[in-house]
């Protein structure tokens, strides 16, 4: 089985944000501080996509200073175009560091303090992704 985490690029940072939040001791600490290192690359790419589209669809009205629509665009298409690549996922391959990957899932399995709201739904997407990668 692969050893590949797909997150989706919107997910990226919360899911970066619930793991650095989190208390962990050893081999689940250092799994989670190569997976955000890969998350990183991930969410820097991903950004800059999002750059390259604002750039694309954008332009800088030079009376206003604005920023507005290029002439052809429509919001909706631009919102489309939005939502296509925060929906593209985003492969962390953890095969290299796939023991502390391990740790890293059995200590969130076993962690004791409470989840709620956003970090709750980050802690059960990241449990799913874990689970799909076999560890």
């Amino acid at each position: 089985m692969s050893k590949v985490i797909n997150f989706k690029n919107v997910e990226l940072k919360n899911i970066s944000d619930f793991l650095f939040s989190l208390k962990l001791l050893g081999r689940a600490s250092r799994g989670r501080n190569k997976l955000l290192v890969e998350m990183e690359e991930k969410a820097e790419a991903f950004y800059n996509d999002l750059q390259e589209l604002k750039e694309e669809c954008y332009q800088k009205n030079d009376g206003t200073g604005k920023t507005e629509l290029k002439a052809g665009l429509t919001k909706q298409e631009v919102d489309e175009k939005l939502k296509e690549l925060g929906q593209d996922m985003a492969g962390v391959n953890v095969e290299e560091f796939s023991d502390k990957i391990k740790a890293l899932y059995q200590a969130l399995d076993k962690y004791e303090e409470p989840f709620e709201g956003l970090d709750a739904v980050c802690y059960d997407r990241l449990m799913d992704l874990l689970e799909e990668i076999e560890l």
